[in-house]
């Protein structure tokens, strides 16, 4: 993997805008408070380079993606509800979401 310009820390860029330029690399750390996540961004903005089977559990690196083109795209992690491993229902827990724009110049 090629080294980042820069690491964003979503729990630290929340709601806050973050600027890149074309074709720099940058890596999302990964939160805590979740093993598993959903990573949404536009895909028109940037690319990622982290392999498709890791998007999920990106391990202790993060993320990494390129700038692909000029722009804004909201990037939203959201974590992964874990299984109730009970006979008792579990009440229902709300996803960890951390969002915060993008902008490609």
């Amino acid at each position: 993997m090629p080294s980042p310009s820069m690491t964003i820390d979503p729990m630290r860029q929340r709601g806050k805008l973050v600027t890149v330029f074309v074709g720099d690399i940058f890596a999302i750390s990964v939160p805590q408070g979740s093993p598993k996540w959903k990573v949404d961004y536009a895909g028109s903005v940037v690319e990622p380079l982290t392999p498709v089977e890791n998007m999920k559990e990106p391990g202790p690196q993060g993320w990494f993606f390129r700038a692909i083109a000029t722009g804004q795209t909201d990037i939203r992690l959201t974590s992964h509800t874990p299984p109730c491993e009970s006979s008792v229902p579990c009440p229902p827990a709300p996803p960890i979401v951390f969002v915060f724009t993008l902008e490609v110049k």
